[in-house]
């Protein structure tokens, strides 16, 4: 944690023991449960993600928080380990390390600063006929920068899709898997991945890695709302407000009409 957070230690973030059992239980019995909360007002913040980092900074466990800010995580054993959440239009914040005993449960609240995105004036005049809302969450920086697969909303409309897994077909790095009905799952080609995670907008709504089930998404979202695509096969590139557990393996970052 670095030393801007340091100093905030005390009301960024509180942990409490709950219960301690006097024998060791399995390892589910270790658990951190809390909720993540807008500092300055206090209202909880949903779909930010929250990660159980390990000593080593391995991530270990991570949930995205429910409509009340709720999260739930199980520690896999005994040790010391810290939290960390991210969401964009707040700033990253990690605890310190705390010990987590076998069945122990540890409340924690953690508040998480506004850091809102910046509209960047030079780049808006340099872009010109740009959409304004891509250049302002910065998908056009990201697509200079080269990782990733990029449908802009030209390139949309010269897909012309019918269905969603029409922006898909043919890829670089990935592929379609498909499920049930309408529901499928983008891979990358290589190595051993259940899928991509999914983000609209900048919320998480659907996670990735080993054991990703297919999405429904037709219920996420329609063809014709979609304004833009960013595909990440790895973790490479992808930002830091969509990468920690809910991308393991890459990334789907989809931006709607009007949205922004």
């Amino acid at each position: 944690m670095d030393g801007g957070h340091r100093r905030m230690w005390p009301a960024a973030v509180r942990l409490t023991l709950l219960l301690t059992l006097t024998s060791a239980g399995p390892a589910w019995a270790q658990t951190v449960q809390g909720t993540v909360l807008d500092a300055e007002s206090g209202a909880p913040i949903h779909t930010a993600d929250v990660v159980l980092l390990a000593a080593d900074d391995r991530i270990v466990g991570g949930d995205i928080t429910d409509e009340e800010g709720r999260f739930v995580l199980r520690g896999p054993g005994a040790g010391s380990y810290r939290l960390r959440a991210t969401r964009l239009g707040f700033e990253s914040f990690t605890t310190e390390a705390f010990a987590l005993e076998p069945g122990q449960n540890v409340l924690a609240e953690l508040r998480l600063q506004l850091d809102p995105i910046p509209l960047d004036s030079l780049v808006a005049i340099v872009e010109g006929q740009k959409p304004r809302r891509l250049v302002r969450v910065g998908f056009y920086k990201r697509q200079a920068m080269g990782f990733g697969n990029f449908l802009s909303p030209d390139d949309i409309e010269d897909i012309r899709p019918v269905f969603t897994t029409d922006l898909f077909w043919g890829m670089r790095g990935v592929r379609v898997r498909r499920g049930r009905l309408d529901s499928f799952n983008v891979v990358p080609t290589r190595g051993f991945c259940g899928g991509l995670s999914v983000s609209i907008d900048g919320m998480v709504v659907q996670r990735g890695g080993p054991g990703a089930r297919p999405a429904d998404w037709q219920s996420l979202l329609h063809v014709n709302d979609i304004e833009a695509i960013e595909v990440y096969p790895s973790a490479a590139g992808v930002p830091a407000w969509a990468a920690g557990t809910v991308s393991p393996c890459g990334a789907i970052l989809i931006w709607t009409k009007g949205s922004l």
